[in-house]
């Protein structure tokens, strides 16, 4: 019977040093089974009764109820941390490719602006060199004078 309260003891100590949500869930298990058989032989301990068949098969079906309930308490509690967090994955991951898009997008678009914007001013470089060699040496020199 000591063993059982020190082993229980030292889980609860790890229990409560582990952080990690596996090591809580098997530590909590341990604790819960060991305190279950505890309290259950002190109090067939206490009434003085002889354990027999019949009492192990009632020891036996409340612990595995017990192991039971807490595994899926702990199974539920790390599958919802665990949907946090790939959640929160994914959320990051949609976010860092529609920013790319987005980026990408407004780049294409700067990119196109700038090459029309260029186009232009090569067209109207052109058409002004097509002016003036077409145009007059007197007419340049007329139209240039009032700006030098």
């Amino acid at each position: 019977m000591d063993h059982m309260i020190m082993f229980a003891v030292v889980v609860r100590f790890v229990h409560l040093i582990h952080i990690d949500p596996v090591h809580i869930a098997i530590h909590t298990v341990q604790f819960v089974v060991v305190d279950k058989i505890r309290m259950i032989a002190i109090a067939i301990d206490s009434l003085g009764i002889k354990v027999g068949v019949v009492d192990i098969r009632t020891i036996v079906r409340v612990i595995v109820r017990t192991v039971v309930r807490t595994v899926v308490r702990t199974v539920r509690l790390v599958g919802r941390m665990a949907e946090r967090l790939v959640v929160g994955m994914v959320e990051r991951i949609v976010v860092r490719v529609v920013a790319r898009m987005v980026v990408g997008m407004v780049v294409r678009v700067v990119v196109r602006v700038v090459a029309r914007m260029c186009v232009v001013v090569r067209m109207v470089e052109r058409k002004v060199e097509h002016m003036v060699e077409h145009m007059d040496e007197r007419k340049v020199e007329h139209m240039v004078e009032p700006y030098g």
